[in-house]
């Protein structure tokens, strides 16, 4: 892998589905994502 991590942008309102998500993305990865968590698209795009 290059030294560029993978770059999540996550738009979810259930903070423990985002939570379980982000473990999930975590686990087989060498170097953990970078996860952005929203819980809207307005959020998101400010």
């Amino acid at each position: 892998m290059s030294g560029t991590a993978l770059r999540v942008l996550l738009i979810e309102d259930n903070a423990a589905d985002a939570r379980l998500l982000q473990e999930m993305l975590r686990r087989p990865a060498r170097q953990a994502p970078q996860v952005t968590c929203c819980q809207t698209m307005q959020d998101a795009e400010s």
